[in-house]
Formats: C-alpha cells, sequence, structure tokens
C-alpha cells in the first residue's frame, strides 16, 4: 500500500470507491440489466413469432394462389364446355327449325297445289255448264237457226 502512497493514491479511498463501484455494477446488474434483458427476451420472442407468422402467412398466400389459379382454369375448361355446348345446341335449334321449315313449307306446297286443282276443276265443271249455253247464243246468232238448242249442243259436247 505504500506503493499507491507514494503515488498519490489512498488506499482505503480507492478501496471504498472500489466497494461502491461493485455495489452499483451489482445495483444495475440486478435492478437494470435482468429486466432490461427480460424486456429484449420478449421483444425478441415477439419479433420471431412475427417472422414466423409472416412466413406462414406468406406460405399460406402461395397455396392461396396456386388454388386461384386451379380454379381459374377450371372455370375457363368450364366456360369453354358451356360456350360449346351451346353453340351446339344453337346448330341443333337451327337444324330442327330448317327441318320444320322444310317439312311446314311441303305441306304448304301440297295444300295449294291441291286448292289450284280444285280450282281448276271447279273453273272446268263451270265453263262445262256455261259452255253450251255460249255455243247456243253463237249458233243462234251465226246461223239464225231455231232447231238448235241447248240439249244438242250438250249432246255434241259429250260425244267428245
Amino acid at each position: 500500500m505504500q506503493v499507491l502512497g507514494e503515488l498519490g493514491i489512498n488506499g482505503g479511498l480507492l478501496l471504498a470507491q472500489a466497494v461502491n463501484f461493485g455495489l452499483i455494477v451489482a445495483i444495475i446488474y440486478f435492478f437494470l440489466h435482468k429486466p432490461l434483458g427480460d424486456i429484449i427476451d420478449e421483444r425478441r420472442k415477439k419479433i420471431e413469432e412475427g417472422l414466423r407468422r409472416q412466413e406462414e402467412a406468406t406460405e399460406l398466400l402461395h397455396r392461396i394462389q396456386v388454388m386461384r389459379q386451379d380454379i381459374m382454369r377450371k372455370i375457363e375448361i368450364e366456360r369453354e364446355d358451356i360456350l360449346k355446348k351451346t353453340n351446339d345446341e344453337a346448330l341443333q335449334l337451327q337444324e330442327d327449325a330448317r327441318k320444320k321449315l322444310q317439312t311446314f313449307e311441303k305441306g304448304e306446297r301440297k295444300k295449294i297445289e291441291q286448292e289450284l286443282k280444285n280450282l281448276e276443276m271447279d273453273m272446268l265443271e263451270s265453263v262445262q255448264k256455261k259452255m253450251p249455253e255460249v255455243f247456243l247464243s253463237f249458233a243462234k246468232k251465226m246461223f239464225k237457226d231455231e232447231r238448235l238448242n241447248k240439249e244438242f249442243i250438250e249432246t255434241l259436247l259429250k260425244q267428245k
């Protein structure tokens, strides 16, 4: 201790300051370091938990995107199928309508042809009924003969 005295250092004061320093270090360690360490550890755990959750969320987002792409592919395939079926049905409806129209047209054509035949027959009957009168009138005017009568002309026309 004499060496310290020669250097101008009081050994008792140095010892007291060393004890004070040790006490302050112990107080800081027990009252500040440990609670601060606990707070830092808790914060570190929260950060690690957040990072873990972020990784889980990223993985979940990736799976959702993959599922979305699969669903979109399936929707596209279904859309194509629906469009094809709709187009096929439309073509079938057009074909059915065309066939029905052709059938209707044939039926109407037959009806019209039958009506024309009936009108032709009615006209022929009408002409045949009126022909003797017309010939009689014509013959009377041309020949001025009373012997020509309706029955005679009808007989002549029927002989053909």
